[in-house]
């Protein structure tokens, strides 16, 4: 008599996402009293915008590449 081998299903395992992540992106703190500091909080939010974009745009594009790694 033989005896039958039983498979098993494999589950598999994802990979973890090693994505950049930034603390960049956070609120400001402004003290507006004179034009002069209206104009720097205004400096100051367009740049704190500027990282957080680029931070937004990397971490969408890592995880957009590790997606097409999966289909594949």
């Amino acid at each position: 008599m033989l005896v039958a081998c039983s498979t098993t299903e494999t589950k598999l395992i994802k990979q973890p996402i090693f994505c950049p992540t930034t603390v960049a992106c956070q609120q400001i703190s402004v003290n507006i009293t004179t034009n002069k500091d209206l104009v720097m909080a205004l400096h100051k939010s367009l740049n704190q915008t500027d990282i957080c974009v680029t931070a937004y745009q990397q971490l969408t594009n890592c995880i957009n590449i590790h997606n097409k790694g999966d289909k594949q």
